[in-house]
């Protein structure tokens, strides 16, 4: 008897183990602009994923100086997004992307004025802007070979600014 559920048992497991899809993950680099950049992780199976955008850094030095005044302008933004992705085989290599992504990302804005003669007043101002959304996703992922992929993804949403 025991032998006999022992041997189901094994049985039993041995179909869940083998019906179950293969997890996969992803990590990948993300850039918008030449100055925006970021980590992505995707992680699912049966082409549904959790998609973490883990980081998303951008920022901006700028010097602007005339007879009357030398400005600067320091600005400094990070991000995240966390969402739900579903891919869709298109061909052997292609797959169209969709889904959704909450966002949230911070900003900080810092502006120095130096007025010239020194004894003019100067001004410093610093604005923090907090910028929850949401976004939708749509792209396209093709697979150059089984560790490589190249995508290319639109993500138009809304988003919220509290400064």
């Amino acid at each position: 008897m025991k032998k006999t559920v022992l041997l189901a048992f094994t049985l039993i497991i041995s179909v869940f183990a083998f019906s179950q899809e293969k997890k996969v993950r992803d990590v990948g680099l993300s850039f918008s602009n030449p100055d925006n950049f970021g980590l992505s992780y995707k992680v699912g199976c049966d082409n549904k994923f959790w998609r973490l955008n883990i980081l998303s850094i951008s920022g901006s030095i700028s010097t602007n100086e005339n007879e009357d005044y030398i400005g600067d302008n320091n600005q400094f933004n990070a991000g995240f997004r966390l969402g739900r992705e579903y891919r869709k085989d298109i061909k052997d290599n292609f797959q169209f992307i969709y889904g959704a992504d909450l966002s949230f990302s911070y900003t900080r804005d810092n502006q120095n004025t130096d007025r010239i003669p020194a004894d003019a007043n100067d001004s410093e101002d610093v604005a923090n802007t907090y910028r929850p959304g949401f976004n939708l996703v749509f792209g396209m992922n093709y697979a150059i070979n089984d560790k490589l992929v190249f995508g290319a993804e639109l993500l138009p949403g809304a988003s919220y600014n509290i400064s």
